[in-house]
């Protein structure tokens, strides 16, 4: 990753930042976004900062694996690993689930 790319992770993982945001992670067996995921759930603000409200929707990995239990009352999780399109028997829409539940988060 280049410098400015490092920098602008860097500050969204610590909440140095004023305004709302939303972070969309792919991760693949080539390249992992694994560690900066685990990083950014463990991570709290940074002083004098409101607590964020972290919502983590999984539909590959188990919750147990990306966050610790204490940790768990800090992030709203959405565990549709049973959901995945093509691999379930509903008619499970993530993106129209996923815009319904942050519309109701705001």
């Amino acid at each position: 990753m280049d410098q400015v790319t490092m920098s602008l992770l860097q500050t969204f993982i610590t909440g140095s930042h004023t305004r709302p945001s939303l972070a969309v992670l792919q991760s693949t067996q080539a390249q992992t976004a694994l560690p900066i995921l685990r990083l950014y759930l463990s991570t709290s603000p940074t002083e004098n900062r409101r607590p964020r409200h972290k919502v983590l929707f999984t539909l590959r990995y188990d919750p147990s694996n990306l966050i610790d239990a204490s940790s768990t009352k800090e992030v709203e999780v959405y565990d549709w690993i049973d959901n995945v399109p093509g691999f379930s028997v509903d008619n499970f829409h993530p993106g129209k689930h996923l815009i319904s539940t942050l519309a109701q988060c705001a």
